[in-house]
């Protein structure tokens, strides 16, 4: 696969995984919510298996969504700025 086609799936797949989380969380801003999944589909990168890379993606970002209390023992968002959007 060459590198342009790399890119343009990353693409594809970082918006498809933004649209689904988007609806959810419309508190976020697009900037952080792109900055989390992108972060997130990047730490599978190395994944053995990477057939479910975009349900995980999908799923890492969720938790790291949610409430304290939701995401239990999980860390927290590192890195992602806080959204500066009122509500």
């Amino acid at each position: 696969m060459t590198m342009t086609l790399r890119v343009d799936r990353k693409a594809q797949e970082v918006e498809t995984v933004v649209r689904r989380v988007q609806a959810d969380h419309p508190s976020v801003s697009l900037h952080t919510l792109e900055a989390v999944v992108e972060r997130t589909y990047d730490e599978l990168a190395d994944a053995r298996v990477q057939t479910y890379r975009l349900i995980l993606t999908e799923r890492g970002v969720r938790r790291d969504l949610a409430g304290p209390a939701q995401r239990g023992r999980h860390a927290p968002l590192v890195g992602v700025p806080p959204t500066t959007e009122s509500r």
